[in-house]
């Protein structure tokens, strides 16, 4: 025990550990250090939060524009609920019909797109015909590469 007390009061004579008197003292100053972070932490949030509604909203303006064109529906790398809200709105706004074409990994989303069209937003929508294909595809370097393609066709 007497160890333990002659190693505490070393670490108070080389200022490692403070004094019962000054502990206060520094707990306050932890406290105001701890209470600025957090403001600049909150102010650092409330600035990225900003920004990406900002970018959300440029994105979806976006969306509508470089995805769809004409009734064709172009599926990429965008998150799902991107395709499907653009598909409803379209539809919501007269489109009869209309065709979702996907090639290679995007195969699988076009297929969610589709079905989600069809079986949570527009329950009267069908699926009027699919088809697949390959298309063959020039590399930068010159060589050809087979890419699977995909065509659904959806119609109110």
């Amino acid at each position: 025990m007497s160890d333990n007390l002659s190693f505490t009061q070393s670490l108070r004579e080389n200022g490692i550990i403070a004094d019962a008197d000054s502990s206060d003292e520094t707990v306050e100053t932890n406290n105001e250090i701890n209470n600025e972070n957090i403001t600049k932490e909150e102010e650092i949030n409330e600035e990225d939060i900003t920004t990406q509604s900002n970018s959300d909203d440029e994105s979806t303006s976006d969306d509508e524009e470089n995805v769809f064109e004409g009734n064709t529906l172009y599926i990429g790398n965008k998150p799902v609920m991107n395709y499907v809200l653009t598909t409803v709105t379209q539809m919501n706004n007269g489109l009869e019909e209309m065709t979702i074409k996907a090639r290679g990994r995007a195969i699988s989303r076009a297929v969610d797109v589709a079905e989600i069209i069809r079986n949570r937003f527009i329950n009267t929508a069908s699926i009027e015909s699919i088809s697949t294909d390959t298309e063959e595809v020039v590399r930068e370097d010159g060589s050809t590469v087979n890419v699977s393609t995909i065509e659904i066709n959806i119609s109110k």
